[in-house]
């Protein structure tokens, strides 16, 4: 993953690599995934996030862990009803 800051103040974030390496995996590659992420406190942000594979968009909670490890939590309605991943940093 790959997140960086627009010029509207928000964060966005496309796919770059994941451990599953196979053609499947490798054709959402660049797939812009997180869209409208804003910043809610020092290490919480809040946006939207894109599953490419069921091509659904959810609401999201971004939480980062470490300078190398974040939770990303999507769902719909209410972070209660939803799905928790945890993502490390591979290279930098």
């Amino acid at each position: 993953m790959q997140i960086h800051r627009e010029k509207d103040g928000l964060y966005y974030g496309k796919l770059v690599w994941t451990k599953d390496q196979s053609a499947k995996a490798r054709k959402f590659y660049g797939a812009m995934i997180m869209t409208g992420l804003k910043k809610e406190s020092e290490s919480i942000y809040k946006g939207k996030v894109h599953d490419p594979e069921k091509d659904k968009t959810y609401s999201c909670n971004l939480t980062m862990q470490n300078a190398d490890a974040l939770d990303l939590r999507g769902y719909i309605g209410i972070s209660l009803i939803g799905r928790t991943e945890h993502w490390t940093r591979v290279f930098r």
